[in-house]
């Protein structure tokens, strides 16, 4: 009896909360209309201002909108920028870079309403844009550091945190230049904005409802976004974390397999996922084995991957296979086979760094394609210049071995790849010394190295491996890409 009269005090204590406006104490949401018909729900699912931007149509009306006004001079700190360099910056990143980040820029082509919505954003996608914007090479330089300040305190608003997690994956994809990889942020900012995430509720599909004390009012529109912000978070956090050798956050969630609320036209956003979903399931699977080297670890990383191209060969046999899927799938196969580096000496290690360079040799000439097609170097993610470097690596443990004789692929067509890798590392290049710089110096200086791989016999192995205090992306570099 006296639980159920404290159930109705707490339901009459709601239906009162729910009829005043909430304060900006404590950590409660604040309750903010929606620009539709007045009523009585409320929406907080977005921030209100990609809200407005929604529903208004101001995509639709952008044009209009920068014929009366034009575009404002912004400043950032003690850096200011006139309009016709955000302008600049903002296209170059439309044309460029948003499309590795399907569905979540939609509506906002505008610098006023990028401005408006999110003034973290808006510098955020002008350092973006203005890695390859040749009319003012200086103004990356400029940007960086009161960038750096600006997001950091973005991070510990979560009023404002879907803008801010949309900064943090461009920052992930794109990081700040820096001369080596310990100086890296990335991974302090994925474990940030990846919490913040889960703080709104993103993590669980449908469920926006029970992480605000208001009642929602939720459009179509508003839950295909937050369910394809999500799905980028866990793409790139995750990701970002293997290519640089460290564990995964978070398991994946299998419910957010139901693609049905994403729009038709993110076709690669689905694609991608369901690989990266795909690949973790059986990542986790080979991570949880202690010993690689045994018979058991053999087979189980025959198993992951032969399971793996099962799950996703209908999935790539039903949709067109772009060049850039092409490199999603080679680079999830070249994960798996850098795995047999770590099992004992045989046939079936053999067969599996074999058919690692064959993913690798499938990557480089992609990448190639691609930069001669699009200029892949110049706009390139963090994660696929990882990838690049590695595949480049394979190749060069591979030549440098006794399966060089052994693999169908020729010598001269290995080494012109390796060469590409190099190119496109110095091409990715935005800072003097950069990673990308230092990247291709260090392919460089192995590549013409005699002493690469020789041990205190004398004897050469490729093959063989020394560092494995990290996971799959640094095994089989040894002590090559640790140098960096």
């Amino acid at each position: 009896m006296q639980l159920e009269q404290e159930l109705q005090q707490l339901r009459t204590s709601v239906e009162q909360d729910s009829d005043q406006p909430i304060g900006d104490s404590g950590f409660m949401e604040p309750s903010t209309p929606t620009i539709s018909a007045p009523s009585e729900a409320h929406t907080i699912a977005m921030p209100p201002r990609y809200e407005s931007t929604q529903r208004a149509g101001i995509a639709a009306d952008a044009s209009v909108e920068r014929t009366v006004l034009g575009t404002l001079p912004r400043k950032l700190g003690d850096f200011e920028l006139p309009p016709r360099k955000i302008d600049g910056c903002i296209k170059e990143f439309f044309e460029f870079y948003a499309d590795n980040l399907e569905g979540l820029f939609h509506g906002l082509q505008n610098p006023n309403t990028l401005y408006e919505y999110s003034p973290v954003l808006f510098w955020t996608i002008v350092y973006v844009g203005s890695r390859n914007y040749t009319r003012d090479p200086t103004i990356l330089e400029r940007i960086i550091s009161p960038l750096q300040s600006v997001f950091q305190q973005s991070l510990f608003d979560p009023e404002d945190a879907i803008p801010s997690i949309q900064s943090a994956l461009l920052l992930c994809l794109w990081p700040f230049p820096v001369d080596t990889l310990f100086k890296l942020r990335t991974h302090v900012i994925s474990g940030a904005a990846m919490m913040l995430a889960m703080q709104k509720g993103l993590h669980i599909s449908g469920k926006a409802q029970d992480f605000v004390r208001v009642p929602l009012s939720q459009s179509n529109v508003e839950k295909e976004f937050r369910k394809t912000l999500w799905m980028h978070c866990q793409i790139v956090f995750q990701s970002n974390s293997i290519y640089d050798g460290l564990p995964p956050r978070l398991e994946m969630q299998e419910e957010h397999l139901d693609d049905s609320e994403i729009a038709a036209e993110h076709s690669f956003l689905v694609y991608h996922y369901h690989l990266h979903v795909h690949f973790m399931r059986r990542y986790r699977l080979i991570l949880s084995i202690s010993d690689l080297s045994t018979e058991i670890g053999l087979r189980i990383i025959d198993h992951a991957k032969i399971s793996f191209q099962q799950d996703i060969c209908l999935l790539v046999e039903l949709i067109d296979i772009s060049p850039l899927r092409k490199f999603a799938y080679h680079s999830a196969m070249l994960l798996f086979g850098v795995f047999y580096f770590f099992c004992g000496p045989g046939t079936g290690r053999d067969d599996g760094i074999k058919q690692a360079y064959t993913s690798a040799i499938a990557i480089l000439s992609d990448a190639k394609r691609l930069d001669e097609q699009r200029g892949f170097a110049n706009h390139a993610t963090h994660a696929h210049l990882r990838i690049v470097s590695l595949a480049a690596v394979v190749v060069l443990r591979v030549m440098r071995s006794h399966l060089a004789e052994l693999v169908e692929e020729s010598p001269e067509l290995a080494e012109s790849l390796y060469f590409e890798a190099i190119q496109l590392s110095k091409k990715s290049s935005v800072r003097l010394n950069d990673l990308g710089g230092r990247n291709a110096s260090i392919l460089t200086q192995l590549w013409s190295s005699a002493r690469l791989f020789q041990f205190k016999d004398g004897s050469v192995d490729g093959l063989k491996l020394l560092l494995r205090g990290r996971l799959v992306r640094f095994h089989p570099f040894v002590r090559c890409v640790m140098a960096i």
